[in-house]
């Protein structure tokens, strides 16, 4: 019987040492979709930035790098800033506020994000986005 208990004990230690190495994203390609309200002249306007290509070239256990940025990880939380993506000309880069999350035997990235755009040029006109985004597997 302390056979049986020992043989059962090992199996759940390797399995458990098996799942730990699933816990990040896998590196590849990522479609990311982000749709958010701002402010336009006192009137609150919906606005969706989607079919942002995304490329994970590196991920640990305390940050992964998406697009050549690196965001800060701790467990499945995800923050930072993606600092090649915008919604328009001269906006700010987007902050994500996220998690991971594993859909259909994938993993996705889903979450709020906060990001300043571009309303008008003239006269220059700033608004603060925010929304909710999910990056997902490309394939």
């Amino acid at each position: 019987m302390n056979k049986l208990y020992s043989i059962i004990a090992f199996l759940v230690i390797i399995f458990t040492l098996a799942s730990c190495s699933k816990n990040n994203p896998p590196t590849g390609a990522y479609i990311g979709k982000f749709e958010g309200n701002y402010m336009r002249y006192e009137k609150e306007e919906n606005l969706v930035l989607g079919g942002v290509q995304l490329q994970i070239t590196e991920t640990d256990n305390d940050h992964i790098i998406i697009n050549g940025s690196r965001l800060e990880k701790d467990g499945k939380k995800i923050k930072g800033t993606l600092n090649d993506v915008f919604f328009n000309q001269g906006g700010s880069p987007i902050t994500i506020d996220g998690k991971r999350v594993r859909n259909n035997g994938h993993y996705d990235i889903e979450g709020t994000f906060e990001s300043t755009i571009i309303v008008s040029k003239n006269p220059w006109v700033e608004s603060v986005i925010t929304g909710t985004f999910t990056i997902d597997t490309a394939y």
